[in-house]
């Protein structure tokens, strides 16, 4: 970090030097006021020029102004005066009402602030008011669900601390490593940013974490809006980092203000766990109603109940029955057993914020604490943050900017990856309160099963599944220590009224410590278990730029403004990571590598390994520039372009140029439609790209690590892995190609009625991808250059006020976004490539056809169409995977709200919701497999439809009838009741007949697991649509006369409430959400879903 600080320092020295240049000016001075009195921190600049300044706390100003220059007064909520410099020097402004105020200004790239009726390209702009409407989130990305058109969000399984999934106007590509992400910027500060999951690592989930990004830090309090810069032109000077868009957060600034500036926001919040899943409280564990098994107590046989992960067995009776603790209880459903497992978390929130501002400077202090505790018992985060946002003007020609936002984040026990706890049952029978207590011997270690005749059970089924889970959550420790620093410096030179300078040197930096201390399992009669691991993980990003601008009008009709400059990145990501492996602890709760039992080390095999170590590292060089002309406010041409020399691409092919242009025209300005207030045609061109990641680029090792085998007695061999992939020389940066073009309008008095839409259309080609090769070569695969991937869309933004008068007021906004793709090319010779998916689900791309097809195993059938059913009475499967109809991506998606206000009330409803793309449920079915949903019901016995058979002494299953006795060809004198006869044909004498071949409906259910392997037949995919409620909230403002006499500037109550439910799901059990990190299209690691309910108080003083 010395480095940063040494060219913070320079940068801030040359820039003081630099302020040399002066120019006479006359002195205006003045004093804007609205009715209620001076209003502080209103913005007073000179148009055409970058000469502003702000009004002090008793609304006074003072700026240079030549006689002629017009003087330009706005605020937030006020309309936006001009006032033409004349003989005199002091003027009285009174600013007018106006909360649809069509002056909008807004953060553009590389934090230029502009006015938004002079943009050609769509954004989206998500206020403070908009984030914290329904409480402050774990992570403020969870508020913006259908609030921005064309932005997808999904958080997956890990809940509100893992990672979220955002995705702006569908990007994607031909690998399923692909980065979709957009960049992110705080306060013109790059984070370092990348996708996280829970998938499991091979069978360990139980060690499976998503831990989420470093946009999970940021605080929701702090921000004061987020931009999406969505298409390739108004991301065009962010280069190669900016491919898939930009997501600018702006976070709150000092200014003066009436009363002391201090902000206190207290919040608590309810997170409830509850279920979709629709079980069955019938039948208990077996696998089948005539898995009875029994024990002898005393002398006397008793039923005990069966140790099986499926729940076929007999039906519930209330009868005497040995539980598995060998106690004798009933034969009875625990209908909540699921939920019981989980508990309900209570989270507190608490941030103070001080801000206050002079002629000079301003400033915002705030820190905020917040406790969370997970719906899994043991996960708990604790997380500070401190905020600073400062500017400091100490004259005229010179400005400073500083921002540093720290948090420091201890998390423990995060949710690991449950996908076995579900695969293996969620038997009816099974009392999770009991195992709670259960699964700790007198000592405080893992109990011992062999006693109770548990021990043969796998380690995934029960009990020893629920024991796992909760052994890893309440005794074992998986805690991840997070320091992250995002800070700032930024000057301003202001040479003349029309030439300035500015330069910002950041960083974003994360120090991670990553540690495990699993406790020994048992010492007796074997010491078995215990292990320690720590990882030190960390990133810095630096980030160099300045730019020099202009802007200047002519003939008062004409403006040119522009800039030209230069930037440099680095990013360094180091890691560090030890463990004592498979060696197990010699003594308990002695948690260090001194304490390996290095005797276990010749059996531990390659979990032997304790030591590793791996660095990489980033450089990026850029030069830039924009000039933008406008006419009479109307017509606006902006031609951009930008230049970046990548280190992850061998020269000269490491250099690519970023060209864009758009167009603006305000036609309102030029003719006038009855009712329309305001009117925007924009069109816009660019062409971006970028080269590989670090993995990709580094040429000689994928894996240059080095590993330490056995300690402390000697060191094992250094190994040095070479790369998996030959990086070819001629590999050339990917491109992509887009045209965009929309409009905004605005109708009605006071802009009643806002419509905004877009149209995009680009193309990504040249994308670098892993090719198959010829194994001779040395390497199995090849990085190449391929593909032309075509991507259009639309995108709808309404905002109206149905009712708007002094009392009352509705606003209602809907978004909506849909989008389409196609492969145009492969490369030569190839028509269709493999994405991502395993042997039973594929996806697939193929020339012509839409990415994210969706390839399975269908079922065999005749020339009529009719399921073949084959001699063990279930459907026959195809040979090979074949495209099914069906495409992992949304047809179209967004959101609806409603906001209501009545005097001092904010009554608030969102919803959200998605059309089209299917998913693949890993929970689904297993839930239909072990039997323990209703949808497994039908066939399971006479009430619901099974037929009745018995089975011959040649094992065939004999149609009969459910009163009759068992005939003397019955192999076991058994008439079994849940036979099932699929619909479809059999093969009889060379042709297909109506099938009459009955399969017990165990067997059929069963059908449903395969254990993560093959053969999943194409109904097993489910249409995944939903509208969901996502948000509900009532908030109080109390009259300002009652906060006068409390000594109080604004006192806000607030009662909210998120994801109460869904109106309407096509997929049956799960949380339409709960896909599986970034595979959207899996859902994998199923949880209970949470209906959170919060209760926050903000005071001003």
């Amino acid at each position: 970090m010395s480095v940063f600080y040494k060219k913070s320092a320079g940068l801030a020295l040359c820039t003081l030097f630099s302020a040399t240049s002066l120019y006479a000016q006359q002195t205006v001075s003045g004093k804007v006021s609205d009715k209620t009195g001076p209003l502080a921190g209103a913005t007073v600049a000179v148009k055409g020029s970058i000469v502003k300044t702000l009004t002090n706390e008793h609304g006074s100003f003072k700026i240079d102004a030549e006689k002629g220059q017009t003087i330009r007064i706005s605020m937030i909520g006020y309309k936006t005066q001009e006032i033409v410099v004349g003989s005199s020097t002091t003027l009285k402004i009174e600013l007018e009402s106006d909360e649809s105020s069509l002056d909008e200004v807004v953060v553009t790239a590389l934090g230029i602030k502009r006015d938004k009726k002079s943009l050609g390209y769509a954004t989206a702009t998500i206020s403070s008011d908009d984030l914290l409407k329904a409480g402050a989130t774990e992570n403020p990305f969870l508020a913006m669900y259908g609030k921005a058109a064309g932005v997808g969000i999904n958080i997956g399984s890990a809940g509100p601390t893992g990672g979220v999934n955002i995705r702006i106007r569908g990007a994607a590509g031909l690998e399923s490593g692909t980065n979709t992400r957009p960049l992110f910027v705080v306060d013109g500060v790059p984070l370092y940013d990348e996708s996280t999951s829970m998938e499991s690592r091979g069978y360990d989930p139980l060690n499976s974490f998503d831990m989420g990004s470093g946009i999970n830090d940021l605080n929701a309090e702090d921000i004061e809006s987020i931009e999406i810069l969505k298409g390739a032109k108004a991301t065009v000077l962010y280069g190669s980092q900016a491919l898939n868009g930009v997501v600018l957060v702006t976070t709150k600034s000092g200014r003066k203000t009436r009363g002391l500036g201090i902000q206190v926001n207290q919040q608590i919040s309810i997170d409830k766990p509850f279920t979709y899943i629709d079980f069955q409280n019938d039948y208990g564990s077996g696998a089948s109603t005539n898995d009875l098994q029994y024990a002898t107590v005393n002398g006397k046989e008793v039923r005990k109940l069966p140790l099986s992960r499926f729940s076929f067995g007999p039906k519930f009776d209330n009868s005497d029955i040995m539980l598995y603790d060998s106690t004798m209880g009933k034969y009875t459903a625990y209908p909540n057993n699921f939920i019981d497992f989980f508990q309900t978390a209570v989270n507190n929130r608490t941030n103070i914020a001080v801000a206050g501002g002079g002629e000079i400077g301003s400033a915002r202090a705030s820190y905020t604490t917040n406790t969370y505790n997970d719906i899994l018992p043991g996960f708990k985060q604790k997380q500070n943050t401190f905020s600073f946002n400062g500017n400091f003007m100490p004259s005229k020609f010179a400005s400073f900017e500083f921002v540093n936002n720290l948090y420091s984040i201890n998390t423990t026990n995060r949710r690991p990856n449950i996908q076995q706890w579900v695969a293996t049952g969620l038997n009816r029978d099974y009392d999770y309160n009991w195992i709670k207590g259960f699964y700790h011997d007198a000592d405080g270690f893992r109990k011992d099963l062999e006693p109770y005749g548990l021990s043969g059970s796998s380690p995934g089924y029960w009990p020893n599944a629920t024991s796992n889970i909760l052994w890893e959550q309440n005794d074992n420790k998986d805690e991840d220590k997070k320091f992250h620093l995002v800070s700032s410096i930024k000057t301003t030179l202001r040479f003349s009224p029309h030439v300035s300078f500015i330069g910002q040197a950041s960083i974003d930096y994360t120090n991670t410590d990553f540690i495990t201390e699993d406790k020994i399992i048992r010492l007796t009669p074997n010491r078995i278990g215990g292990g320690y691991k720590w990882t030190k993980r960390n990133t810095t990003v630096q980030n160099y730029q300045g730019l020099m601008k202009y802007e200047n009008t002519f003939n008062k009709d004409w403006n040119l403004f522009g800039f030209v400059g230069g930037a440099y990145q680095k990013i360094t990501d180091n890691n560090m990571y030890t463990s004592t492996g498979n060696m197990g602890l010699l003594y308990p709760d002695w948690f260090s590598l001194n304490n390996a039992n290095i005797a276990n080390w010749p059996s531990a095999g390659s979990r032997g390994q304790v030591m590793n170590n791996g660095r990489g590292s980033d450089v990026l060089y850029s030069v830039l520039g924009s000039a933008t002309l406008s006419y009479k406010e109307s017509h606006y041409l902006e031609i951009q372009a930008r230049n970046d020399w990548n280190s992850t691409l061998r020269s000269p092919k490491n250099s690519y140029f970023y060209p864009g242009l758009s167009y603006t025209w305000n036609f309102s300005n030029d003719f006038k439609i009855p009712k329309l207030q305001y009117g925007k045609l924009r069109l816009a061109w660019a062409n971006v790209g970028g080269g590989p990641f670090t993995a990709t680029g580094n040429r000689y090792f994928a894996d240059n690590s080095f590993r330490v085998s056995q300690i402390p007695y000697s060191y094992g061999p250094i190994s040095v892995t070479p790369p998996e992939s030959l990086f070819l020389e001629e590999i050339k940066p990917f491109r992509k190609r887009e045209i965009e073009l929309g409009f905004n309008t605005r109708w009605f008095q006071n802009n009643r009625l806002e419509i905004d839409y877009a149209f995009y259309n680009n193309n990504t080609y040249n994308q670098i991808i892993q090719q198959t090769i010829s194994p001779t070569t040395g390497y199995p695969m090849a990085s190449i250059n391929t593909g032309d991937l075509r991507n259009w869309g639309h995108e709808l933004f309404i905002k109206a006020a149905p009712i708007a008068n002094e009392k009352f007021r509705w606003d209602l906004t809907l978004t909506a976004a849909n989008q389409f793709s196609k492969i145009v090319a492969l490369y030569p010779g190839l028509k269709q490539k493999y994405i991502t998916g395993n042997s039973g689900f594929q996806v697939w791309g193929k020339e012509g056809e839409r990415i994210g097809e969706i390839r399975a195993y269908d079922y065999k059938r005749d020339e009529s169409g009719n399921k073949i059913v084959g001699p063990n009475g279930l459907y026959q499967l195809s040979d090979a995977v074949s495209y099914i109809g069906k495409n992992v991506n949304p047809d179209i998606f967004g959101g609806f709200m409603n906001d209501f206000f009545f005097k001092g009330f904010n009554f608030h409803l969102g919803l959200d919701y998605k059309f089209g793309g299917s998913v693949f449920s890993y929970t689904n079915n297993y839930l239909m497999g072990t039997g323990v949903i209703k949808q497994s019901l039908p066939g399971r016995d006479e009430e619901h439809g099974g037929v009745a058979y018995y089975i011959d002494k040649n094992n065939k299953f004999i149609q009969t009838q459910h009163n009759a006795a068992a005939p003397s060809d019955s192999k076991d004198g058994i008439i079994y009741h849940d036979g099932i006869i699929l619909d479809g044909v059999m093969e009889a004498n060379g042709s297909y007949v109506k099938n009459s071949q009955i399969v017990s409906a165990p067997t059929y259910y069963g059908t449903y697991i395969n254990d993560l392997g093959t053969s999943w037949p194409p109904d097993r995919l489910y249409k995944n649509d939903y509208i969901k409620f996502r948000e509900i909230s009532v908030s109080y403002t109390i009259p300002q006369r009652w906060a006068n006499n409390l000594k109080l500037q604004k006192l806000t109550l607030t009662a909210a409430a998120r994801n109460l439910g869904y109106l309407y799901k096509s997929i049956p059990n799960i949380d339409a959400e709960a896909a599986l990190g970034a595979q959207s299209y899996i859902e994998n690691s199923f949880y209970p879903s949470i209906r959170t309910f919060t209760f926050g108080v903000n005071v001003s003083f």
